[in-house]
Parts: structure tokens; C-alpha cells; sequence
């Protein structure tokens, strides 16, 4: 799971981005599901987990549409592109 952390903090592509949270939230899906209590709290936050890979689809989409927007895949040329240059100078 810490690989999957340093991928997306280093990442400056929207793909990788994605790819690295999808690898994040697998690998939790499995860590919440194997909790050893006898009550329902497993489940229910596995079921968290699930809404939560819902929502990376929902960024999935929003970054397609950006990627179609702007046909540009990285982070700076997109801020670049919306906020205009003198402001991401920094970048």
C-alpha cells in the first residue's frame, strides 16, 4: 500500500494518478475485509471502501474529460492551459 502512496505522490500525469489510488484502494479492500471481529463492522467498511472506488470512478471521468478538453495528459501543462502561465510559473 506505501507503494501505491509514493506512486501518486510523485506522479505529474493524470493516468499514473489514477492508477496509483486504484492500486491504494484494492490493496484496502482486502485489509478491511480480513478484520477478525465478530461483528458487523467489516462489512461496513467494506462496503465504504466500495463507495469510495465509486467515487475514483467518478474522478476517472472528470480526468477523461479534462484529457479531452485540453489533450494534454500532465498536471502542469493543464494548469498551464486553465490558470494561465504567469501563475504556475512555480511548477
Amino acid at each position: 500500500m506505501t507503494f501505491g502512496l509514493v506512486l501518486m505522490a510523485a506522479s505529474t500525469i493524470l493516468l499514473m494518478i489514477f492508477m496509483s489510488l486504484e492500486f491504494v484502494s484494492i490493496l484496502s479492500y482486502l485489509l478491511v475485509g480480513f478484520l477478525k471481529e465478530k461483528s458487523r463492522k467489516p462489512n461496513e467498511a467494506a462496503i465504504k471502501y466500495f463507495l469510495f472506488g465509486v467515487c475514483l470512478g467518478l474522478m476517472l471521468y472528470a480526468m477523461s474529460l479534462l484529457f479531452g478538453f485540453f489533450r494534454i495528459a500532465g498536471i502542469r501543462r493543464c494548469l498551464q492551459k486553465t490558470l494561465g502561465g504567469s501563475f504556475c510559473r512555480w511548477l
